[in-house]
């Protein structure tokens, strides 16, 4: 289809895109000066939201209850997997580092319950719990 209007441009500070029963679908704004995508159901709860500001990118999915199951966090220097279960509140947290991998069980109340984090320099594990004391550790060798 050839654009009868080139060049024009449209500017908003949010816009919303309703299906045919008038229920909200999508929902592209500036959030606190952010840009954020939603997009949604056809109850209208949200299950695909995209934030982004200066330091992070932000992808949540959610369930057909609405809240987040799975997130991505992609920031300069860690990128983070978050899998939630809402029926229990907790989640699982696994993040990638420059020069380690960590996975955090974090529980309803947003404390880590316990963390593992291996160093990608050497072979060795480290399980800490929730105030950073080591509760084991397995020594490895230098790569």
């Amino acid at each position: 289809m050839k654009n009868k209007h080139p060049g024009r441009v449209v500017e908003a500070d949010k816009f919303v895109l309703k299906d045919e029963s008038g229920m909200q679908r999508a929902v592209l704004s500036m959030e606190k000066e952010e840009p954020s995508l939603r997009l949604c159901n056809t109850q209208g709860q949200t299950r695909v939201d995209l934030t982004l500001d200066n330091d992070e990118v932000s992808l949540h999915l959610g369930d057909t209850s609405g809240p987040t199951r799975l997130g991505l966090r992609l920031a300069e220097d860690r990128l983070s997997f978050v899998f939630s279960s809402p029926r229990l509140g907790a989640e699982t947290i696994l993040c990638f580092a420059e020069d380690e991998l960590e996975l955090q069980f974090v529980d309803y109340e947003r404390h880590v319950d316990a963390s593992i984090k291996v160093n990608l320099d050497s072979t060795g594990l480290a399980v800490r719990d929730t105030e950073g004391r080591l509760l084991c550790s397995i020594p490895g060798r230098k790569v």
